[in-house]
């Protein structure tokens, strides 16, 4: 279940910053350019993705969508 909530928290985030990653750099931008910007625009987000995904994950785990969560009565 971690591995699984770590990895839907990374790919939300990777969604979440696809647009700041697509658009072209202004001229003259520094080296860093899309570091900063990822990283402003994650900031203050990272928990906020790890507990949404954390609870997806258990909520899918209950439910017995993931693999290896089915009870042996079902």
């Amino acid at each position: 279940m971690i591995l699984f909530g770590v990895l839907l928290a990374l790919g939300s985030a990777g969604i979440y910053v696809l647009p700041v990653l697509l658009e072209p750099a202004p001229a003259g931008a520094i080296p860093d350019y899309f570091e900063q910007r990822v990283q402003a625009r994650l900031q203050g987000k990272v928990l906020w993705f790890l507990a949404g995904s954390f609870l997806t994950v258990t909520w899918l785990s209950i439910r017995g969508w993931l693999p290896g969560s089915r009870g042996r009565g079902r």
